[in-house]
């Protein structure tokens, strides 16, 4: 919309709107959606008629998609800056999804497995068509989802890219939503043009047949899964039914092997993550199992009750981990505590004697420039919702150009 018509305003919310959306999603999504719109603004300048003014836009997209997303990326750029995170993990990474089998699952329309559906893998073939016609929007989304549809599988070779930063990808098949969206477009701008006017709707009453097929997988998996075996420390995948209740409440809960992610964690505080995540807390270096009954979350908060420890005056180490001192309040049986982080980034504090039973309470404070970029969010969010709806108005069409 903003490289091809002349309604660039409204190109310019669309896309802001749209990769804000995103950001507030998944950070990764966003940077691999603004990487390709980056190749297809390049590969497209040749064709570009207004090459100025589609700059002009982009720049402006730009400033309101950051304004919008403020309050996601700039505590997120802080803390990156802040802290050496831990990378998510890669070892997956080069284990592209197999072409044929890719083209067997969208032929099956399964939903259990990476593939673009019935109808784009048929629409891919069939497609080839539009690198014959006239329309260079047509040719150039159908070149850009053959692309990233074959870039997605093994026919690529990703390995050469396993030590560089593009291993953050973690799985190449992430393409594929790339490549379904201008598949997509293609096949409804192909069908919306067929000369058949009936056309359209056959496929749309087959689309949604095929999309009802889809979901009807999804729950007979679910259910299969949920009959075939109780729910285990990790409940990704599982259903809780009459069948499986009474083992899965039975399964020790304190320990979820499926929460055990090292993602984004402070890098010096790996080493030591089996001790956070089994909750062992130290006391004078001694390990103490702060058991999950004893752990309260609250909004932006978390306490845990230690019992029993000895009376006479100790160093505790709790099993959580800070990513800076300054954004943190704890108080030790509602009493403000000063406090230091260990090596690992985990929180250190002095217990004073005489007490045996204590409640830790940590709370975090929300900045005041991370509460004004939300604030920021949230108005332009919000004024671009309103733009959009005003844009549907002729007059306001022909009063903003770009």
């Amino acid at each position: 919309m903003i490289l091809f018509r002349k309604d660039r305003f409204k190109g310019c919310l669309l896309i802001s709107f749209g990769l804000a959306s995103i950001t507030y999603s998944h950070i990764l999504s966003t940077i691999m959606t603004i990487a390709i719109l980056f190749v297809v603004y390049l590969s497209t300048l040749s064709i570009q008629k207004y090459k100025s003014k589609s700059f002009k836009a982009l720049v402006i997209s730009s400033l309101i998609y950051f304004l919008a997303s403020s309050g996601f990326n700039v505590p997120f750029i802080n803390a990156i800056l802040s802290n050496k995170i831990n990378n998510p993990d890669v070892s997956g990474f080069g284990s592209s999804v197999n072409m044929g089998d890719l083209f067997v699952e969208s032929l099956k329309n399964s939903a259990m497995s990476p593939n673009v559906g019935f109808i784009l893998i048929i629409a891919t073939i069939v497609g080839i068509a539009c690198l014959y016609t006239e329309n260079k929007f047509n040719k150039y989304i159908y070149i850009y989802g053959l692309v990233l549809l074959i870039i997605s599988t093994s026919l690529f070779p990703w390995m050469i890219f396993k030590n560089t930063s593009i291993n953050l990808l973690q799985f190449p098949w992430r393409l594929l939503q790339f490549a379904v969206m201008f598949l997509s477009l293609c096949v409804s701008r192909v069908v919306c043009d067929a000369k058949i006017k009936s056309f359209k709707y056959i496929v749309t009453l087959f689309a949604v047949i095929l999309s009802i097929s889809s979901l009807i997988q999804c729950h007979d998996y679910g259910m299969k899964t949920s009959k075939d075996s109780s729910a285990d420390s990790n409940p990704w995948y599982w259903k809780i039914n009459n069948d499986n209740y009474f083992s899965s409440v039975s399964i020790n809960r304190d320990v979820d092997n499926a929460a055990m992610y090292r993602d984004y964690l402070p890098h010096n505080s790996v080493i030591k993550a089996d001790d956070i995540f089994m909750h062992r807390a130290y006391v004078n270096g001694k390990e103490y199992f702060v058991d999950s009954n004893n752990i309260e979350s609250g909004y932006q908060s978390e306490t845990f009750k230690l019992k029993g420890i000895p009376s006479k005056k100790a160093e505790i180490v709790l099993p959580f981990v800070i990513y800076g001192n300054h954004s943190y309040i704890l108080t030790v049986n509602k009493n403000k505590v000063i406090f230091k982080t260990d090596s690992y980034s985990r929180i250190l504090f002095t217990k004073p004697k005489g007490v045996k039973n204590i409640v830790v309470n940590i709370r975090c404070i929300t900045p005041k420039y991370v509460i004004l970029a939300r604030y920021v969010s949230l108005i332009v969010i919000l004024a671009m919702i309103l733009l959009f709806i005003l844009c549907e108005s002729r007059k306001f069409r022909k009063i903003v150009k770009i």
